[in-house]
């Protein structure tokens, strides 16, 4: 482990347990700051390994106080280099050995530190070069990386995915040129994360203080714990499908980075963007999203990227499976007075309200219940219900309370002296209805026109991130 105690113009200055790193920015320049650090006392005479091959393990998190010389300096700092948790904004480590959630966040953000600074000194090029191209993909092109919302996760996939001459990742060439010169539980930190599994889960079930998540290509099950999770409440909930990548973390998992939360309705449009992009099959067909992620993160990254920004709108179904939408069926009324008598006899009839209006008369509307005639036939509907795919939602049906019992409403039926309508939520349920009235009234009436119109639901999207 190392600390970054000294920069300038000179050069730079790491200090660790067995041994002093020096750099700069020319063999000139280096040559005078090690005379300095010699007179100070600070170096021997021994030879070092330089110039131009710094081991990147500084960090920042305690940058404090102010020394007149080098000896000063070192001996401020000599008791916090053998702390393999020295935790950032002066929050101390009182607690670091006994809450596994506070040491995680500690080795977090020492090792970011570490891995943030050797992606500048080692692939400042690649980050400058893939930098503009992964902006383009988001909703703010125009903002630099230090303020850009999906900056971190840009950091994430540059060190984590991005392959580098030879195939391998940033962490990897981290571990394996720094690594000997971190603290034991850092480099154990550092393998940890190499063990990293980027994925598209779909969460399965909910626990007190986890939950448990299944790749959606592969079936296999994730238990989470996530210290924002809280129970069942948005985006915690049953069905939404995560883009993130986990970790092994106290024999279970956690994120490793960013997760995006995608409704259940996301899901075809995932699929099918995964089939587009690598040909990705689910389990039945072999699919295996790992292996695509290899060779593709980068076009998978922005196809995410995009899908944050389409709103895609669930399809509305029924309880029983069937479309929803605006079902009306129209009568035109041939004997009012018969027609408001039998129906107001009917028991899945409710009145709840008779007007008069100009130019048409009294206007007499009823809910129609789950009951009598219409229970019957809408059980027998039940029987055949279609199950509910994860690109929908089903509407919940309106309820009354009759005779201290919860009944639901299929729709509403509204008369005057000139026509009947029936209004309902599918198809399916006024064909059931239909069969009510012209039992009750069929003599009075005579049927004009069914329509049908999808519902609008645009305004029931919901779209959310977590981070």
């Amino acid at each position: 482990m190392g600390i970054d105690v000294a920069r300038d113009g000179r050069g730079q200055v790491w200090l660790a347990p067995d041994e002093i790193v020096v750099g700069s920015v020319s063999e000139d320049r280096l040559a005078l700051l090690v005379q300095e650090l010699r007179r100070e006392h600070i170096l021997g005479k021994n030879r070092g390994q330089g110039p131009f091959r710094l081991p990147e393990m500084a960090n920042y998190l305690f940058r404090e106080g102010t020394y007149q010389t080098f000896a000063e300096l070192l001996e401020a700092w000599q008791g916090r280099l053998h702390d393999s948790l020295i935790w950032p904004e002066g929050w101390g480590n009182d607690q670091g050995d006994q809450d596994p959630v506070a040491r995680a966040l500690a080795q977090m953000a020492q090792i970011g530190s570490l891995l943030t600074q050797f992606v500048q000194w080692r692939f400042m090029e690649a980050w400058k070069r893939e930098w503009p191209i992964f902006v383009r993909q988001t909703a703010d092109p125009e903002k630099p990386f230090e303020e850009h919302p999906q900056s971190a996760l840009f950091w994430e996939w540059f060190v984590f995915d991005r392959r580098m001459r030879g195939g391998v990742t940033a962490l990897q060439v981290f571990l394996r040129e720094i690594g000997k010169h971190l603290a034991l539980p850092l480099r154990q930190a550092v393998e940890i994360w190499l063990q990293n599994r980027p994925g598209v889960y779909v969460i399965e079930r909910l626990g007190n203080d986890s939950f448990w998540i299944k790749d959606l290509f592969t079936d296999e099950m994730f238990e989470i714990k996530d210290p924002d999770y809280t129970g069942e409440r948005a985006p915690y909930e049953v069905g939404f499908v995560l883009f993130c990548r986990i970790l092994p973390w106290e024999g279970v998992y956690r994120y490793g980075g960013v997760a995006y939360f995608f409704p259940p309705w996301y899901r075809m449009a995932i699929i099918n963007g995964m089939q587009r992009i690598g040909k990705l099959e689910t389990k039945e067909r072999g699919g295996n999203f790992q292996e695509l992620w290899v060779r593709k993160s980068r076009q998978i990254l922005f196809f995410f990227l995009q899908l944050r920004q389409i709103p895609i709108a669930p399809r509305l179904l029924t309880v029983e499976g069937h479309l929803a939408g605006a079902s009306r069926a129209i009568y035109h009324v041939d004997d009012y007075r018969s027609l408001k008598k039998a129906l107001l006899d009917v028991p899945d009839l409710l009145l709840v309200e008779s007007k008069r209006k100009k130019g048409e008369g009294e206007v007499l509307t009823f809910e129609w219940l789950d009951q009598g005639m219409s229970g019957q036939l809408m059980t027998e509907l039940r029987r055949h219900s279609v199950p509910i795919p994860g690109d929908a939602v089903a509407l919940q049906d309106l309820t009354s309370q009759i005779d201290g019992q919860v009944v639901s409403q299929l729709g509403t039926l509204t008369i005057n002296k000139g026509y009947a309508v029936i209004d309902t939520v599918s198809r399916e349920r006024l064909e059931q209805l239909k069969k009510v009235l012209f039992k009750y009234g069929g003599f009075f009436l005579t049927h004009r026109e069914d329509t049908f119109e999808p519902a609008n639901v645009t305004t029931l999207l919901k779209h959310q991130e977590h981070s």
